[in-house]
């Protein structure tokens, strides 16, 4: 395992960053493939940066619930992780909109949380596997089926 590096964030606080490199590398590939997407929100829900195509590319200060329909009426559960400081998380899994015309928008698990330090929230967007394939393309393998040397 690769020592690590602590340095002080502005704060003062000590930041891990060995990770940071390999961590980045992998956001980047899961955004490449479909399967992650991440939104941030300042304190009045409006987007304020996204990361991936999974919830469109909305404009900067777009309300988040015209992006994602899903977090229509939770406000008061929203704003509940804001007010008990980022302990807390909003999971709402394996879902999706279905359109007048009966089609279904792609499936995903939505997480959102508060990040204090940054006074933001963040919501990551995952795919859900479906017919044992992630967005459609990438296979999924169950562990029982392949040995990969882990599990013994």
């Amino acid at each position: 395992m690769p020592s690590s590096a602590v340095v002080s964030d502005p704060a003062g606080e000590a930041v891990e960053t060995a990770l940071d490199e390999p961590l980045i590398a992998a956001a980047r590939a899961l955004v490449a493939r479909g399967a992650f997407g991440a939104l941030w929100l300042d304190p009045d829900l409006r987007v304020t940066n996204v990361v991936g195509g999974l919830s469109g590319q909305p404009a900067r200060g777009t309300p988040v619930a015209d992006v994602l329909l899903a977090l229509v009426g939770l406000e008061d559960d929203i704003a509940a992780l804001r007010a008990k400081g980022g302990d807390d998380v909003l999971r709402i899994p394996n879902t999706a909109v279905t359109a007048a015309d009966g089609s279904q928008s792609q499936r995903l698990d939505v997480t959102l949380f508060w990040i204090d330090q940054h006074r933001q929230y963040l919501v990551l967007l995952g795919t859900v596997p479906s017919s044992n394939r992630v967005n459609g393309a990438i296979p999924l393998v169950p562990v029982k089926e392949k040995s990969c040397g882990l599990l013994g």
